[in-house]
């Protein structure tokens, strides 16, 4: 015996109590790691191994208590012999479980080896039943045997199975870029290849191979010391190596917070993107593959409802055959019942999967079907309306985690904020376009100052339709209109284009003012839709009596401040029904006139009604407003009421606004 060995024998419980403690603090370490929130799937079996410590350290301090004098008793008691037994077995069975799981985690096809500690433990129970019948009720006879029997049947391929495992999990782990976490599983798993051999081969003496050959003396002739000593340097090994390694979770951790942080960046980008970009086709492809980088899928489509037929087309897809958006339109309604794309879209619910018959069709379109194990189809929803579904198909059954899937869900939510609000734009900008010339340039009348004032509103997505138009009759007369479109957008501009261009056909007719309404209100219960209507008043302006014969149909009334008094008139508060609702409605004939001085104010109820919290700008603003500034000139006290109304709901409008100033020279 060497020095070592001599020391290691007269200090063998300080040894047992190393040992233990080493074991104790893996579990301890694993057992924390395991409950932290992890993507990582080896850390579903990391529960075993921190079992495997606890029970190995309590049974290397109950061997530790039976070399202290007043417990020498132990060994010779059945119950502690039972218990030990227990113990000893529990301990391989827990690698064992570690060591199949981890080995599943890495490569499914591990997964027929699930039923391997279920034999082994079957053949060691057979053996110990065996050997208990040859050997008799010996308590030493048993110990041994059953010692034995554990370290061949158990321990060996036990910490042989967890080694391999911990080598290929520590190769993964080196692909993902773990770095130095990834080189202590492969000091663990060499440290456990170890333990296979020192634990699992190095057995107390028996008259038969290969125990009579290695075994406890021949080990201790071999290298002059026990081999206890080897086994806790080997257990320090394996805690140090696995302990270190379970600072993968804080690189995960760190990973996932720097991959949160794309997506998010990368969410920015694509609701950008779609906003800025006038195609957004372009837009969402760049948006698509955007996807798919991030979240590593094999494939992708955004799936969109036409407007026109209602059905769901392939608006852009990447990762899939040619074909695939044509065979999609052309779908059957048998087909399309094998694929949940309507549902998804009708339901507004995400649909996932990992069994590929689910939605074949979609399956056999990607570019390569059989690297394809899992399809999510999330719903394309905005404010509004479900706009179509985004599809994406991966090779990882992994990506349909809850994480990833919460994730992308909010991809979808945004970029179908995005594109309703990219639509809504491209709707207001032409509705913009289309409004704005049907705005008529300012006409000169040597005997009028008239001016003008057309504000769109600053909130909302969409335009009104508010309008304006001055009409050149014959025998000195004028003809002014002014109104407003109920609804907005496009729809609202065309109304505003028929109403503009009706009037004044019916006014050329030299229909009367209250005729013009009536054949304007016959024509738009015609042409408008449900809900939507007109407010207007038109009037005919003689320019040289002053004299304002008009219409109302349902508009605010004008508003004359005359120049000597200052007096405010709100002429014809009554007025007719609005255009477009009940047919062959007769409207009031109005007159009033307009002395030199005087100042005719017509205006949409966006001026009056600006607001500010729960307070209107108001008739009383108007009138004083107008009073104040009626010895300037008309274009000036059309832009100040407009400035005035903007500045008193803080910049902020709810409506269009149109002013038209007329003062009589």
């Amino acid at each position: 015996m060497t020095g070592l060995g001599k020391l290691a024998a007269d200090n063998m419980t300080i040894v047992m109590l190393i040992y233990g403690l080493a074991l104790f603090t893996l579990g301890v370490a694993v057992l924390l790691s395991a409950l932290r929130p992890t993507s990582l799937r080896f850390a579903r079996y990391l529960p075993w191994l921190a079992g495997f410590g606890f029970i190995h350290a309590i049974n290397q301090w109950l061997n530790m208590l039976t070399l202290i004098d007043q417990y020498k008793f132990l060994p010779k008691s059945w119950v502690f012999v039972i218990i030990e037994t227990a113990i000893f077995a529990s301990i391989a069975l827990f690698l064992f479980k570690f060591g199949i799981g981890l080995l599943i985690t890495t490569d499914e096809r591990f997964r027929s080896l699930n039923a391997l500690p279920l034999i082994f433990y079957s053949i060691w129970a057979a053996g110990l039943a065996g050997s208990f019948a040859l050997t008799g009720f010996g308590v030493e006879q048993w110990l041994r045997n059953s010692e034995i029997l554990t370290r061949y049947l158990l321990t060996f391929p036990g910490a042989a199975i967890a080694g391999s495992a911990l080598f290929l999990q520590y190769r993964v782990f080196l692909r993902q870029g773990f770095g130095v976490a990834s080189h202590s599983f492969l000091i663990a798993a060499v440290a456990l290849w170890l333990k296979a051999l020192t634990c699992g081969l190095v057995v107390p003496y028996i008259s038969y191979f290969p125990a009579s050959v290695f075994n406890y003396d021949s080990f201790m002739s071999f290298t002059g010391f026990p081999v206890q000593i080897l086994r806790t340097a080997d257990a320090i090994l394996i805690a140090f190596g696995l302990v270190r390694g379970m600072h993968v979770f804080n690189i995960e951790e760190n990973k996932q917070e720097e991959r949160r942080s794309m997506e998010l960046l990368a969410l920015e980008n694509i609701s950008r993107e779609i906003g800025k970009n006038p195609n957004l086709s372009k837009a969402l492809m760049w948006a698509i593959k955007e996807i798919i980088r991030l979240f590593d899928a094999k494939a992708g489509a955004i799936i969109m409802v036409s407007e026109q037929t209602g059905k769901p087309n392939i608006e852009v897809e990447h990762g899939f055959v040619p074909s695939f958006a044509q065979n999609f339109e052309r779908m059957s309604p048998v087909d399309a019942e094998k694929c949940p794309v309507g549902k998804v879209i009708k339901e507004q619910k995400p649909f996932t999967t990992s069994n590929m018959a689910e939605c074949p069709l979609i399956v056999a379109a990607a570019d390569e079907p059989e690297k394809v194990n899992a399809v999510t189809l999330l719903p394309l929803t905005a404010k509004t309306k479900t706009l179509g579904a985004i599809a994406l198909l991966f090779e990882d059954i992994e990506a349909l985690k809850p994480s990833n899937m919460e994730f992308l869900s909010t991809f979808a939510n945004q970029i179908g904020l995005a594109v309703e609000n990219a639509q809504l734009e491209e709707q207001r900008r032409i509705a913009l376009i289309l409004q704005r010339s049907l705005l008529p340039e300012i006409p000169s009348v040597p005997q009028l100052e008239i001016g003008v004032h057309y504000q769109s509103a600053t909130v909302g997505t969409e335009v009104g339709g508010d309008f304006y138009d001055f009409i050149d009759l014959d025998n000195g007369l004028m003809g002014i209109v002014i109104g407003d479109v109920a609804g907005a957008g496009i729809d609202a501009a065309a109304t505003v284009a028929m109403a503009k261009y009706a009037t004044a056909g019916f006014a050329l007719d030299n229909n009367s003012p209250a005729d013009s309404m009536k054949k304007l209100n016959n024509l738009a219960v015609k042409q408008l839709t449900a809900g939507r209507f007109i407010t207007a008043v038109y009037g005919v302006f003689d320019l040289k009596t002053g004299l304002l014969v008009f219409s109302n149909a349902g508009h605010l009334p004008p508003l004359i401040i005359r120049g000597k008094t200052r007096e405010a008139v709100f002429p014809g508060k009554e007025s007719g029904i609005a255009l477009g609702i009940v047919p062959d409605r007769e409207y009031p004939r109005e007159e009033v006139s307009i002395d030199r001085g005087d100042l005719l104010i017509l205006y949409t109820d966006g001026l009056i009604e600006a607001r500010h919290s729960r307070e209107f700008w108001g008739e009383n603003r108007l009138v004083e407003l107008a009073k104040d500034s009626i010895d300037m000139p008309a274009q000036v006290i059309a832009d100040n009421l407009c400035s005035s109304a903007r500045e008193f709901s803080g910049g902020a409008l709810t409506d269009d606004i149109a002013v038209v100033a007329i003062k009589r020279l």
